[in-house]
């Protein structure tokens, strides 16, 4: 099979905003962590009466979302057996290449940290010839092409193995990452086919993109 394109698209993944930084709960927890509130992940389960009004905030403040979708991706027979290419789309429009070979830490804290480096450093390990992960000069548009396969609750219904074979015939699958109830503002303005898995209802990011993974494996042959 040709390679997949995986993209997790609109990734509450983002450092706190300057608007956040004077707050006490922003500023405690950076105290805390012995570094300034601009280089501290927005994290809605610390920092959520400073969200309070802050605009977007049901799509922003969920790095335990992203954790536990890359550990997902870069765990599964489709990514370790080399037949994808994967991506990872923010809230603040910043594109990131994740080398499928990535071990990424179980230790939710050490993924904080690693995470904090990644954008502010642009890539992991800092200044590497070929670091695990970097932060691209891409668009999402420019990964995704004309034609991806975008899996959101505002698409047709569709069963999932097929959903799983239309998303490999394309090449690119695109999977938001937006937390439960909010739309994926990013995701929904493509191009391609709007689809979703019948039966899933408003599923968790990570429980959709877990059955499309064991789906796309199925559907490619990786699982006997």
């Amino acid at each position: 099979m040709r390679r997949l394109t995986l993209m997790l698209s609109d990734a509450p993944l983002e450092t706190v905003p300057r608007q956040l930084w004077g707050h006490p709960s922003v500023a405690g927890y950076a105290r805390r962590r012995g570094r300034p509130p601009y280089r501290t992940l927005l994290d809605a389960s610390v920092h959520w009466q400073a969200m309070k009004r802050l605009p977007g905030r049901e799509r922003r403040g969920r790095p335990d979302i992203v954790h536990v979708a890359l550990l997902l991706a870069l765990d599964s027979p489709l990514c370790r057996g080399g037949g994808c290419r994967l991506y990872l789309h923010t809230v603040e429009d910043k594109v990131i290449e994740v080398d499928p070979s990535t071990r990424l830490p179980r230790s939710y804290q050490r993924f904080i940290g690693l995470m904090e480096q990644l954008l502010m450093e642009g890539t992991v390990p800092p200044a590497a010839e070929r670091p695990l992960m970097k932060v691209t000069r891409l668009s999402l548009g420019e990964v995704a092409g004309s034609s991806p396969v975008v899996m959101w609750r505002g698409g047709g219904e569709v069963g999932l193995r097929e959903a799983a074979r239309i998303a490999l015939e394309s090449g690119v699958l695109v999977v938001p990452l937006a937390p439960r109830g909010s739309v994926p503002a990013t995701a929904s303005a493509l191009p391609g086919r709007h689809l979703y898995p019948r039966g899933l209802g408003d599923a968790e990011p990570w429980t959709l993109l877990y059955h499309l993974l064991v789906a796309v494996e199925e559907e490619a042959g990786l699982l006997g």
